[in-house]
């Protein structure tokens, strides 16, 4: 119930933003929360959503977290390769995930002491923060302020928008895409 309800809302807070990710999601008992991006896979530890290492503890900030490592592999891989800009922002994103599990401090540069682990951890606090609070620049700055981050984070924030604005248009190319290829094989099929 708690699994469908949290999907529920991620779901319309990833519409909010407006973008659209397919995921299946299975709850994990024994280990700590994770994703099979390929296959988009989540599994989901409830116990991780205590975590004080997030920059907001939740079960939804979990999902949303787990669901930035998808749009990771699925458009920044192939996106990050030319940009100095997003390599700036977020670190090496292209670098094998291995997490630097050291004892991290709270550090104004960071959205969270989670973020530090990994750039693409990094990325997916700052992504899972941006959906959380459904792009609202309002939102999100207030959220800054009261948590006292730098320039640096909300320069994150800023790509982020940009970045899920690009999603959207490839999104909606597809689709046009998608829908002539069916018309095509409908009207071109023989009877």
């Amino acid at each position: 119930m708690v699994f469908e309800q949290t999907k529920r809302i991620v779901n319309r807070k990833l519409r909010k933003i407006g973008i659209k990710v397919h995921y299946r999601l299975w709850k994990e008992k024994y280990e700590e929360s994770w994703v099979y991006e390929h296959g988009h896979v989540v599994h989901l530890n409830p116990d991780d959503r205590r975590s004080s290492t997030l920059a907001i503890e939740s079960m939804e900030h979990l999902l949303l977290h787990e669901i930035a490592h998808i749009v990771v592999n699925d458009y920044l891989l192939k996106k990050i390769k030319g940009s100095e800009e997003a390599q700036k922002l977020f670190g090496d994103l292209a670098r094998r995930y291995r997490r630097d599990l050291k004892r991290k401090y709270k550090n104004k540069d960071f959205i969270s002491t989670y973020a530090q682990v990994h750039p693409e951890d990094n990325f997916a606090e700052v992504f899972a923060v941006f959906a959380n609070l459904e792009g609202d620049f309002k939102k999100i700055r207030k959220f800054l302020r009261k948590s006292r981050k730098s320039n640096l984070v909300l320069k994150q924030m800023f790509w982020m928008r940009d970045f899920l604005e690009s999603i959207k248009e490839k999104q909606r190319k597809g689709k046009r895409h998608y829908h002539k290829v069916i018309s095509k094989r409908r009207f071109n099929a023989k009877p």
